[in-house]
């Protein structure tokens, strides 16, 4: 009909990838959180002066005997923070999911 690419893909593709695309990325974006943290715990990520819940599990790993809450409060805030964003995206993709037809 004369519609240049650019107005195709604005109009048409864009509307219906964008929501699948911001589900994946909150997923995927939880996955990033647990292998920089996993990455931190064992010393292979950022340096010492930069805080990460990694490396703050790590510290808090030689206080468990005296004080757990030292290793204990940066992993339940990485849990709730990975399920939370585990959560946002699983509900998004079911909610934007393109149903099948009752033809």
């Amino acid at each position: 009909m004369g519609a240049s690419t650019l107005r195709i893909l604005l109009r048409e593709v864009l509307p219906n990838v964008i929501l699948p695309v911001l589900a994946y990325g909150l997923v995927a974006m939880g996955l990033v959180v647990i292998v920089e943290s996993a990455l931190a715990f064992l010393g292979l990520s950022v340096e010492a002066p930069h805080p990460t819940w990694g490396g703050m599990i790590a510290e808090g790993k030689r206080h468990l005997a005296v004080a757990p809450h030292v290793a204990l409060v940066p992993s339940i805030t990485m849990f709730l923070t990975v399920l939370s964003l585990n959560y946002v995206g699983d509900r998004l993709r079911s909610r934007f999911e393109v149903k099948e037809s009752n033809l």
